[in-house]
């Protein structure tokens, strides 16, 4: 059997390990009638020879343990399409290296993306291309030394509400976080976007609901011009540092 699996009750099981060598790995949607939903840690940990991963009923990528994710150090992955993803956990993909892309189209239904979860994803080049309706949450170090990201959402961004510590630190490639409106935000946390190098704009639009800008969240993003071409009429605090050597 490729894949092992465990009941998780309510008629849903997940992946608990894989045997398989498969390069383009397409995930069952059930197995013994029961639906495929989640997959649990270091299922695919350090497998080099999945090239594309897709899964039509996985929901949930869970947590990893001591810096190792489900899919972490995969070398080999380039493509990732989980379309009816709800939570991505912490260090899911961390280290996969040649991952260029994570979704092609919109993500409807994912809520939120944990730490570290594309940490050091040095090739990542588009997180989403389309909208992410109901993201709420962007985690600690979650797309840390992505160093060619330039897109992360290219659609809507209606939930958004934090930014976590880090987040986008080291996006090197990073022009422009959001064009558009990102109405629900509440707070952007320490460094989120330290050494962005190239982000000129953060946000094209309004953030009427921002609240805290914590230390150091643009620091050295250095041809920076544009945080919002909006108003900012709820902003009660900017920590330390949140702009130095910006220009």
């Amino acid at each position: 059997m490729t894949f092992e699996y465990e009941d998780i009750g309510n008629n849903n099981v997940m992946i608990t390990a894989y045997n398989g060598n498969e390069a383009h790995l397409i995930i069952p949607s059930t197995y013994e009638g029961k639906t495929v939903t989640d997959i649990s840690v270091n299922v695919f940990y350090q497998n080099n020879i999945i090239e594309s991963v897709s899964g039509e009923s996985i929901r949930t990528i869970r947590d990893g343990e001591n810096y190792i994710g489900a899919f972490s150090d995969c070398e080999s992955l380039q493509f990732v399409y989980f379309p009816n993803i709800q939570f991505i956990g912490d260090y899911a993909f961390s280290d996969c290296t040649n991952l260029s892309t994570f979704s092609n189209r919109s993500i409807h239904y994912l809520i939120s993306i944990g730490e570290a979860s594309f940490n050091n994803c040095s090739t990542l080049k588009t997180f989403c291309n389309g909208d992410l309706p109901k993201l709420t949450t962007i985690g600690n170090y979650a797309f840390n030394f992505c160093l060619q990201l330039s897109t992360f959402c290219s659609g809507i961004l209606p939930e958004l509400i934090t930014i976590k510590n880090r987040a986008f630190k080291g996006c090197s490639t990073l022009d422009t976080f959001h064009d558009g409106n990102i109405p629900e935000l509440l707070i952007i946390d320490s460094g989120a976007f330290y050494d962005c190098t190239k982000l000129s704009t953060f946000c094209t639009g309004n953030i009427p609901k921002l609240i805290s800008i914590f230390d150091e969240a643009f620091n050295n993003c250095s041809i920076m011009n544009t945080f919002s071409n909006g108003n900012l009429p709820t902003l009660q605090y900017i920590g330390n540092n949140v702009f130095q050597y910006t220009s």
